[in-house]
């Protein structure tokens, strides 16, 4: 008798090889997952008692089990992959801007640096004398 126990996790596959067990009794405990199929075919073929009320992750009718934590951590894996693509997405996209705004400020043509000073110059000198110089 392993009632009441506390126990958490699967049933150990090693229950199922102890030959001369006869009754099996799991209630109220946190056990999870799929009973081993060798102590789902002795309980079937009447070789032994198996009892496994009040285990709510236990998974009784063999193949047919549906894992409500296998979906959480199927949702959770999407939900990361999902933001990991956001993400990669933002950051690609400002990669594509920085490089576009490069390449924008490189076609701009700029002055040469005396072009600009001799353009300053003549400004200031045509100002002085009041002169208006329109280049």
């Amino acid at each position: 008798d392993l009632s009441n126990n506390n126990f958490v996790g699967p049933i150990p596959d090693f229950l199922s090889g102890l030959s001369s067990l006869r009754m099996l009794n799991l209630s109220n405990n946190q056990l999870d997952g799929l009973i081993p199929m060798d102590l789902r075919q002795k309980q079937e073929n009447g070789l032994l008692e198996l009892r496994t009320k009040n285990n709510p992750g236990l998974c009784t009718n063999g193949n047919e089990c549906v894992d409500d934590r296998g979906k959480k951590k199927t949702l959770a894996t999407a939900v990361i992959v999902v933001i990991a693509v956001i993400l990669a997405s933002l950051i690609l996209l400002a990669i594509i801007v920085v490089v576009v705004r490069r390449q924008r400020r490189r076609k701009t043509p700029t002055p040469p640096r005396e072009l600009v000073v001799k353009e300053k110059s003549l400004n200031y000198v045509a100002y002085i004398i009041g002169c208006k110089l329109m280049i």
